[in-house]
């Protein structure tokens, strides 16, 4: 049978925003690009000896009915973190989805749920086997002369065969102190067969303020999005999720903001890796551009 897990849980409906751009003449469309919502937009199941049906739901939040055309992948991540599509094998789950429908159009203000099941076709190998279902928009056959915008959205599905080791380990953060944007940057290390991914909430405050506040209640409220913040938390916001696949290390990146006046700042970082608490402050400082320049030139 199929489990989900804990952080499987069907999050709130995303909007999709258009990924790929197609044009016939340097002119718009008369009407808007497609709005797509999609819950959930990850999937993380054991896969057992029986197959269970899963769902996934899809709204038109535009205007005009859209048809979409669903396709599957094999991928990992490379380097940089990005999505790599792989060659599929006799090993990859997506040669084992099953999917119902693979092509339908959802009016305007209309749902539609797309139901997969996952067949494997031969043995499963033990660990963690990925597979990305992408709905295509598919554009009509005729353009008019105008130019279209159009999405590919993917829903990550993760297939654990056996049980799932998480084991990662956050080795540092950094915070570039000369580069616009500026990025902090999270080197982690997954040892276990799963993938781990990092959860909590981060902000940013001068040095001077850091010293008097109640840091752990800060950062707790952050959770409530509708809370205001106080004036000296000059940015904040969660952690980046992104995922760090099995026995991998990986650098996972988070724009803080474009830009600060010169001076002393203070990233707060607290949160969970793979079960283990993060607690971690990192100083950090912003030179005037002026002395950095006549630095440079010496």
């Amino acid at each position: 049978m199929f489990q989900r897990s804990t952080s499987g849980s069907r999050p709130r409906l995303a909007l999709v925003a258009a990924l790929v751009t197609i044009a016939t003449t340097m002119a718009w469309a008369t009407t808007p690009p497609a709005q797509i919502a999609v819950s959930p937009s990850r999937f993380d199941l054991h896969i057992g000896s029986r197959p269970t049906t899963e769902s996934i739901e899809l709204v038109n939040l535009g205007r005009d009915p859209v048809t979409i055309q669903v396709s599957t992948a094999n991928w990992d991540l490379n380097e940089t973190s990005q999505i790599r599509i792989l060659e599929p094998d006799e090993q990859s789950l997506d040669q084992w989805l099953v999917i119902n429908p693979l092509r339908f159009t959802i009016p305007a203000g209309e749902t539609q749920v797309v139901r997969f099941s996952i067949r494997p076709r031969v043995e499963p190998a033990p660990g963690e086997h990925r597979a990305m279902i992408y709905f295509n928009q598919q554009l009509p056959e005729t353009t008019d002369g105008l130019l279209y915008i159009k999405f590919r959205l993917g829903v990550a599905i993760y297939g654990q065969v056996g049980e799932a080791t998480r084991i990662g380990r956050l080795d540092g953060i950094t915070v570039s102190e000369r580069e616009s944007p500026i990025v902090a940057r999270f080197d982690i290390t997954s040892m276990g067969s799963a993938h781990v991914r990092m959860t909590g909430h981060y902000a940013v405050y001068p040095a001077d303020a850091f010293s008097e506040l109640d840091r752990r209640a800060l950062l707790s409220s952050l959770e409530d999005e509708d809370k205001e913040r106080p004036d000296f938390v000059l940015a904040a916001g969660p952690l980046p999720s992104l995922p760090v696949l099995g026995e991998t290390r990986r650098e996972v990146r988070l724009r803080i903001r474009n830009e600060l006046p010169p001076g002393r700042y203070v990233l707060d970082v607290l949160g969970e890796l793979s079960g283990e608490n993060i607690d971690m402050t990192v100083p950090f400082m912003i030179d005037d551009p002026a002395l950095i320049a006549e630095s440079d030139g010496e």
